[in-house]
């Protein structure tokens, strides 16, 4: 898709240029598994004739989860780790870093 409107010239309401993300799954143990994504997002407009913008941005998630057993699992996970200040939609700025704790279990 096209970030920009080829009959107006003009960049399309909140969508970027370019994403990038990236992500790793690592398996430590079997009962031990590290989670980290990131991603980088271009300049986006706010309005159709393109005069207010939001900043590019990078974010990057983390999660450790443990298995306890068969039946439950920990985890742990940080967002925004390196606390940076955007936003996704104009002036509704993104939560800072925050770290959320579970308790998962399945029968």
């Amino acid at each position: 898709m096209q970030a920009k409107d080829e009959s107006t010239h003009k960049w399309l309401t909140y969508r970027p240029q370019n994403i990038y993300k990236g992500s790793i799954d690592y398996g430590v143990t079997d009962k031990l598994n590290l989670y980290f994504t990131c991603k980088y997002v271009t300049k986006r407009y706010h309005n159709d004739t393109n005069t207010v913008f939001l900043k590019d941005y990078f974010a990057a998630d983390g999660n450790i989860a443990y298995k306890l057993n068969d039946y439950v699992q920990l985890s742990l996970a940080v967002n925004n780790i390196f606390d940076r200040d955007y936003q996704e939609v104009y002036n509704y700025p993104m939560q800072g870093t925050s770290v959320l704790a579970e308790i998962s279990m399945s029968y």
